[in-house]
């Protein structure tokens, strides 16, 4: 059976620089389009330039999932520029996952 892939395995890729292995974590992740998962990723790589505590915003998303719906969603737009649908389908994953 294969293991979860999970948003670890996307920071992992993120910093072993293999962006596409990321947006394909990501995809999986979240059940994303494979061209709205590369433009998230590229997004958060562009983010983590500017922003070094990106993957710990990330790491936190299980918690805020389960306390605050709206933290869940802030944290999605800061890290992947998801908005309307976007945001609404990542959050219903996410509250599957959780």
């Amino acid at each position: 059976m294969n293991k979860k892939i999970t948003f670890k395995e996307f920071a992992i890729f993120i910093q072993v620089g293999k962006p596409d292995d990321a947006a394909m974590a990501l995809s999986v992740i979240l059940d994303l389009d494979d061209d709205v998962a590369e433009k998230a990723t590229q997004f958060f790589i562009s983010r983590l330039k500017e922003d070094s505590n990106m993957f710990a915003k990330l790491m936190n998303l299980r918690i805020q999932v389960e306390q605050s719906e709206n933290s869940a969603m802030q944290t999605l737009m800061e890290c992947f520029d998801f908005s309307g649908p976007q945001l609404i389908e990542a959050m219903h994953v996410l509250k599957t996952i959780v």
